[in-house]
């Protein structure tokens, strides 16, 4: 209707956490299988990165954490979002944004 695309994301399928069975991403209504949840976290993070497709309002927070303090990304437009969570989380690693 609205003819709109949707932002890269993970899915994880399983009981538990700590039993996943299946790691997914969804890129535009397309669905790819990974081999890990670390690998689909992986993946998804840098789709928004190649394709240039910001986080999420809901999710920013997180994904700021994601790619600063596990895969160690920056890029120019970090120090355009400023959340005091994110500030605190990568203060308390000795990091900053």
């Amino acid at each position: 209707m609205f003819d709109q695309t949707v932002q890269p994301f993970v899915i994880l399928v399983g009981k538990t956490l700590d039993w996943i069975e299946a790691s997914y991403i969804v890129i535009d209504k397309q669905l790819y299988s990974l081999e890990t949840p670390v690998r689909a976290v992986e993946v998804a993070l840098k789709a928004h990165l190649a394709l240039g497709v910001p986080y999420s309002v809901e999710s920013k927070a997180l994904w700021l954490m994601v790619q600063i303090c596990l895969f160690e990304i920056r890029t120019d437009h970090d120090k355009l979002y400023q959340c005091a969570s994110v500030i605190k989380v990568l203060s308390d690693f000795g990091m900053e944004l």
